[in-house]
């Protein structure tokens, strides 16, 4: 198990923004999480080093990237994280998810927000009071709504990250603009920068 986990982080170095490899490693790597088949490594001593390398994966193929079919396979993945990080990867993988729900694409933003939901529901390592609070947040804001303007949706994630208790999720730029056509934020879309500038803006 150790070996196949180390080989999907070496595959997804190896094969950065290849279009052809990535979406389906994506679909794999979710499916050996969902399934609990990497359990034995996630839950191991090096289990946080490796959700740490993990996610620098998914960090790097978000960036930029205007696919909606790979942006909402790096979600699910994304979202199967939360349920293994520790105080040590806590901080950066809810950076990401926040940052993933304040998308330009409408659809990445409800997959991000309904997969939020359900995560709250199940239960997490947030108190069962903050659990209630985000949960009925998500419920209602219409994250789908292609009117958000950038401050509109850095407003709503801060607020969000309120009441999960996360102090480390900071008003800022958001993700790199979509290339035209492909359904942007309709407002100050010149605005959008890197994910790379905001996690470095948060650390």
């Amino acid at each position: 198990v150790h070996r196949v986990g180390n080989e999907i982080v070496c595959l997804f170095q190896m094969r950065s923004k290849n279009r052809r490899m990535i979406p389906p490693l994506l679909t794999c790597t979710h499916m050996l999480i969902s399934k609990k088949y990497l359990d034995p490594m996630l839950k191991s001593a090096e289990g946080q080093d490796y959700v740490s390398k993990l996610l620098s994966c998914l960090e790097k193929e978000a960036t930029g990237c205007t696919d909606a079919s790979t942006l909402l396979r790096i979600v699910s993945t994304t979202m199967d994280l939360v349920g293994y990080m520790q105080p040590v990867t806590e901080a950066r993988v809810w950076r990401f998810v926040l940052s993933l729900l304040a998308h330009p694409y409408p659809r990445i933003r409800r997959q991000v927000a309904d997969d939020l939901y359900v995560c709250l529901l199940e239960g997490s390592q947030l108190d069962e009071k903050a659990q209630q609070s985000a949960a009925d947040f998500l419920l209602e804001v219409q994250w789908a709504d292609d009117s958000w303007s950038v401050d509109d949706l850095s407003d709503l994630v801060s607020k969000l990250a309120m009441r999960l208790g996360i102090d480390t999720f900071e008003k800022t730029r958001l993700l790199r603009q979509a290339t035209p056509g492909s359904n942007p934020v309709r407002k100050k879309v010149d605005e959008f920068q890197t994910y790379a500038s905001l996690v470095n803006s948060t650390t």
